[in-house]
């Protein structure tokens, strides 16, 4: 699923939730985004990169793994 920037992916992940073969997601995001306050029946690894003004921002989810992507210009 592609879902906007600064979108709300709680309606998304709570969908994917009902499905019973999703056992992992993968969620892309700056970290500016609505996402359910309860843990979801499936592992979620949040990949992070940083906002459109090359900032981090405090994405801190109490599920899941969260790991940081740096892109680097050559």
């Amino acid at each position: 699923m592609r879902i906007e920037p600064d979108s709300n992916l709680a309606p998304a992940l709570r969908r994917l939730a009902r499905e019973p073969e999703v056992e992992s997601v993968l969620v892309v995001t700056d970290g500016e985004i609505e996402y359910p306050a309860e843990p979801m029946p499936y592992d979620i690894l949040w990949a992070q990169t940083p906002t459109d003004t090359n900032t981090w921002t405090d994405f801190e989810p109490k599920y899941g793994h969260v790991v940081r992507l740096e892109c680097t210009k050559k």
